[in-house]
């Protein structure tokens, strides 16, 4: 019966929050498209909740984050002290030890030079119990409202200029299958699609008008992006300095965006030949995490279910596979026929053909991109080929893929949408 309570309290205030905030409405469609979108999403979050609940196995990722989130909570009362040196990150062998306690995957003895991205979402599950009655219902519920909020920012950083562009951008940051599914759980993707948004969001702020405000912003942003998908964050970030620069100077954007992506290349090969092994050895990176995963799933799956590349720890070599590297992420060719991999495909048919006629009229009308969509085109190039580089699970990429669909959805219907 509480849950229930919470669920009604919380649906109810934040329905009341959208008819009296100008931030959740549109220029060409009804307000009432806003509670039918928010409807869509709590539908998702239903089916999130059904497939975890009774596919995975008890305890599993989202379950898991959210009863270690619970204990982390409840050493505030046993132990303050720990909680409080656990939340500010503070590291010593008591906390690791009490860390550990919590959730195995608290220390990573293969990811010891990196940010680990787990804890965050055991944080932020860990405060949520403090008005969630410590159940996963309502902690779903307000994973959804974060991201519904998400999804928001970016349709204003996306801001249509015309109806049929509205369409395009409520398609895209609301309507998609996996990106709804994936933000609507107790995960690292809320999360960070929330950040995300933000980012990008104050990000335009700041180029049409400087405030100390959206700086401040854009820069707590930038930090929880970096501690929940910190790869993801390390690509989107240097490119936006690129997307300032277009924007106070628009002269030569593609240049100006290639240029910035050769002298990252450079960048990641002389770090490669100066300081091997180092936690900015992006190659070696890249390289391990392909064997570790591709050693998990032989050793959980017994075997792969899709054709990957083995990568070795040499430019040369990311380089070669990283066409392959995008292809998986793109089109994710799985051998499996299960539910969730003919959802994948029928997605997939979507954006190949999406693909298809985006390419064909930037041909045909010789349309140029805008500074946004070289910044959304090689953001999620960049980040494709490295989610495939790393990553030999189908529903694996599709997960880590999902947050970067909306983006990917806007930068090829834009060219659809000139006349």
């Amino acid at each position: 019966m509480e849950q229930w309570v919470f669920l009604s309290a919380y649906i109810l205030l934040f329905i009341v929050i959208c008819q009296k905030c100008k931030f959740f409405t549109f220029r060409y469609f009804a307000k009432y498209w806003v509670y039918i979108l928010f409807g869509i999403h709590l539908a998702a979050g239903v089916g999130f909740y059904g497939v975890y609940h009774y596919h995975y196995p008890s305890g599993l990722d989202s379950e898991a984050s959210f009863h270690s989130g619970t204990k982390l909570f409840n050493t505030l009362y046993s132990q303050p002290n720990t909680f409080a040196k656990l939340m500010l990150g503070y590291t010593d062998s008591t906390t690791t030890a009490a860390g550990t306690a919590i959730n195995k995957s608290w220390v990573k003895q293969y990811e010891s030079n990196t940010i680990n991205e787990n804890r965050t979402v055991l944080r932020v599950n860990a405060l949520l119990n403090s008005f969630s009655g410590q159940h996963y219902s309502v902690h779903l519920l307000l994973m959804i409202i974060l991201s519904f909020c998400g999804s928001f920012f970016l349709f204003h950083f996306f801001a249509p200029e015309n109806k049929q562009e509205e369409k395009v951008c409520v398609l895209a940051c609301f309507l998609i299958p996996s990106c709804l599914f994936w933000t609507s759980g107790v995960l690292k993707e809320p999360l960070f699609f929330f950040c995300m948004s933000c980012y990008l969001y104050f990000l335009q702020k700041n180029t049409s008008k400087i405030s100390v405000t959206y700086i401040l912003l854009a820069i707590m942003a930038a930090l929880g992006m970096i501690w929940t998908r910190t790869f993801i964050a390390l690509v989107l970030i240097p490119l936006s300095m690129v997307y300032i620069w277009c924007a106070w100077r628009p002269q030569h954007q593609a240049l100006k965006y290639i240029g910035a992506v050769i002298l990252g290349g450079i960048m990641i090969t002389v770090i490669h030949s100066t300081a091997p092994c180092s936690a900015l050895d992006v190659v070696n990176n890249i390289a391990h995490k392909n064997q570790l995963f591709i050693n998990m799933e032989n050793v959980l799956f017994d075997g792969l279910d899709m054709n990957v590349p083995h990568v070795k720890a040499s430019t040369a070599n990311l380089i070669y596979n990283a066409p392959f590297a995008l292809y998986n992420t793109m089109f994710i060719p799985c051998k499996l026929k299960s539910a969730l991999h003919i959802g994948i495909f029928m997605e997939n048919i979507f954006f190949g053909l999406l693909l298809f006629l985006s390419l064909s009229m930037v041909l045909i009308r010789k349309t140029p991109y805008s500074n946004k969509q070289w910044l959304l085109l090689l953001f999620c190039i960049i980040c494709f080929t490295v989610i495939g580089l790393t990553t030999p699970n189908a529903g694996a990429i599709c997960r880590y893929r999902c947050v970067l669909l909306p983006l990917w959805c806007y930068t090829l219907c834009m060219p659809l949408c000139r006349k």
